[in-house]
């Protein structure tokens, strides 16, 4: 991992500024290829820095104005001893990771290569060739889980719309992995049956029964905006979001953006759309900015409540503190059981904490079961 100024100069190896020990550099570095969420009970343990500490400290290098790159041609200096790779020094669950992975090779490119050649092809077919140039990286916000609010057969509070996936509210805080695959083809099926008996019982016009006075149109405002000008306005909010609630929420400047983010949609109606391509943009824009807002003030009300970190994300107004303290992050154990829900009335956001849906046990017989989902009874109860 190196970091360079804006124009790719000074170049420099910087875990070393923010871990002290060479062993958990590269303890870091190694479990951050398999540990890869952000998660605030990895950054670090009274045992020493763990796999997230990666993500800190490389958040902390582009909050300085540095670009920050994964450099597979070079070793990291922690790996050398007196001019050579030595890989024992990477510690012996690393190096027997390597040596039944048969991937022993000098520089990373080569390990990779041994390991995992598809990786490297998938770069090279975005024109980024590993064996030549070092990849620019930047810590994502993933694993944030949340969603549209749904019912057993993941339908909406919005009669008729029915939501699957990640889009909806399902997932939970922390989910063993592979099960979001699970859970959204399970989503997918019941979301159909359910879709397919309501049609059944619809007329054709009920299916057709939205009128031109249900729908709020964009882009007729005064204020002509082309595309560029709304992509613009967008990524600047973007921008704003990542630094405030990625997978660091900073408190103070999420309370900032909630109040920039309402000031901006109370006065959407101002802006008019130059061509078609940017009245498509104005919408893209509004949704983003709609999805802040129910995000940002379910994060407030959450810390309000004295929530501490959890899950994917930490609390802190300072990532380089949260790094370079020593301490162990202090996560939550309190809101294990609960759940945000949140509801959009115009731009006020009304937030409340509910329990977690008990896992059901099944008692059903199954004849009894059986008619009941042939007749469709299920369906209505």
């Amino acid at each position: 991992y190196i970091s360079t100024d804006p124009d790719g100069g000074d170049v420099r190896e910087f875990f070393s500024d923010y871990i002290d020990s060479p062993s958990a550099v590269l303890e870091s570095i190694f479990k951050k290829g398999y540990e890869w969420p952000f998660s605030p009970a990895r950054v670090k343990t009274d045992e020493g820095y763990l796999s997230s500490a990666v993500d800190l400290a490389v958040f902390s290098e582009k909050c300085k104005g540095k670009r920050v790159f994964m450099d597979f041609l070079r070793n990291p200096k922690e790996l050398m001893k007196a001019g050579k790779t030595d890989l024992s020094l990477a510690g012996e669950e690393a190096y027997s990771y390597l040596r039944n992975s048969d991937s022993t090779g000098e520089t990373p490119i080569e390990r990779l290569a041994a390991m995992n050649t598809p990786a490297i092809e998938l770069y090279a077919s975005f024109g980024v060739d590993l064996y030549s140039e070092p990849l620019e990286i930047a810590v994502c916000a993933q694993h944030c889980n949340g969603g549209v609010s749904v019912d057993k057969w993941y339908e909406s509070d919005v009669s008729g719309l029915y939501v699957i996936g990640e889009a909806a509210g399902i997932f939970g805080v922390q989910r063993p992995g592979g099960s979001a695959l699970n859970s959204t083809q399970v989503g997918s099926i019941r979301a159909g049956e359910s879709i397919a008996h309501r049609l059944q019982k619809m007329s054709d016009s009920d299916v057709a029964n939205i009128t031109e006075n249900d729908v709020k149109f964009l882009g007729q405002g005064t204020e002509r905006l082309t595309f560029d000008e709304v992509y613009g306005k967008r990524m600047c909010f973007a921008r704003k979001m990542t630094e405030s609630c990625s997978f660091l929420r900073r408190p103070a400047m999420i309370s900032e953006l909630i109040s920039d983010v309402k000031s901006e949609l109370d006065g959407f109606d101002r802006y008019g759309a130059a061509d078609a391509r940017a009245l498509r943009e104005l919408y893209i824009y509004r949704d983003v900015l709609t999805t802040q807002l129910m995000m940002l003030s379910s994060v407030s009300a959450y810390v309000a409540a004295g929530g501490l970190s959890r899950g994917s994300y930490l609390i802190t107004n300072d990532a380089t503190d949260a790094i370079l303290s020593g301490k162990a992050p202090e996560t939550d154990k309190n809101f294990a059981s609960k759940v945000i829900v949140s509801r959009l009335d115009g731009t006020s956001v009304e937030t409340r904490f509910e329990d977690v849906r008990p896992i059901p046990e099944a008692s059903g017989w199954f004849e009894k079961v059986y008619n009941a989902y042939r007749s469709g009874d299920i369906f209505d109860k």
